[in-house]
């Protein structure tokens, strides 16, 4: 059974219900229209990166959802998540190598060190792979994703490798910033989280749940184990 809110009015509560019951789904058909519309032509300006994303815009599939009085998405999911392989792809490999057990990309380290919740469209996810006959894959720790677009998916982020924001950022500061192996080191001991890798939406949104169901002692208290087991 799902939480209910009490909301302003019914259409509301209608919408919120639906959003907290709907299963979190990779949505690749922006990025779609954005990389072949980028392929047309290279080029890392402004301008261009306007004009990709305009074309993307006029050619996803419009959805209006019931009860929306403002529509319009980037996504055709209730809980859909773009891939920005525009602004790093190698997150996305990553994640793709684990799916086919490729091990050609080393794991994100502070995997190690992360809980993912259990509620909402993560529940609902979990019963969704269990159908044997499930159109859908699982991507991260927190997705699913259409079978069908799993081998597209790859093709964008290999494209966008040696083109993304990322891969530019990372040459500038690894060559020119004579202290860029601690930052590095920094990352692989977990000093601190990276805002560099583009999560799908809803990565910043806190998780107050956790934290008015344990309390902040119970919850440093689970930190403090977590350092101490942690063989990084």
């Amino acid at each position: 059974m799902f939480k209910t809110y009490s909301t302003t009015t019914k259409r509301v509560e209608q919408l919120l219900n639906n959003y907290l019951t709907s299963p979190l789904i990779i949505d690749i058909e922006y990025m779609q229209h954005y990389t072949n519309q980028h392929q047309k032509n290279f080029d890392a300006s402004i301008l261009k990166r306007a004009t990709c994303h305009s074309y993307s815009m006029e050619n996803i599939t419009p959805v209006i959802k019931p009860n929306e009085l403002l529509v319009g998405s980037k996504t055709r999911f209730t809980r859909g998540s773009i891939p920005y392989c525009n602004y790093a792809s190698s997150y996305v490999l990553r994640e793709l190598s684990k799916e086919e057990n490729i091990k050609n990309f080393e794991e994100d380290i502070q995997e190690k060190v992360t809980d993912i919740g259990k509620g909402g469209g993560m529940q609902i996810n979990k019963e969704i792979l269990k159908d044997k006959n499930s159109k859908f894959s699982h991507f991260g720790k927190k997705h699913l994703i259409p079978k069908k677009d799993l081998p597209v998916l790859k093709e964008i982020a290999n494209y966008w490798n040696d083109k993304c924001m990322q891969f530019f950022g990372d040459k500038l500061w690894k060559n020119y910033f004579n202290e860029a192996e601690y930052i590095d080191k920094g990352w692989k001991d977990v000093l601190y989280t990276a805002a560099h890798d583009p999560a799908p939406e809803g990565r910043y949104v806190l998780d107050y749940e956790t934290s008015l169901k344990l309390g902040f002692r119970q919850l440093i208290n689970k930190m403090k184990k977590k350092i101490i087991n942690c063989d990084v």
